[in-house]
């Protein structure tokens, strides 16, 4: 008997718990953020990687 009042008293908890979607969305935007972080770092990367080569160019045209 104390089995079936404690369902009772959970089931409500259950179904509120399964129709929440606010951590689905957090979740979501998490994500987009992580993608959008990764862009900006692979940006980053190849802009520094030809601006290396620039300066290197512009260090070796005033050593001459």
């Amino acid at each position: 008997m104390a089995m079936i009042e404690t369902m009772k008293k959970i089931g409500p908890t259950i179904r509120r718990f399964c129709g929440d979607e606010k951590g689905t969305t957090a979740i979501e935007y998490t994500l987009i953020i992580g993608l959008i972080f990764l862009v900006i770092i692979a940006g980053v990367r190849a802009y520094s990687e030809s601006a290396s080569e620039i300066y290197s160019t512009i260090q070796s045209g005033i050593a001459d």
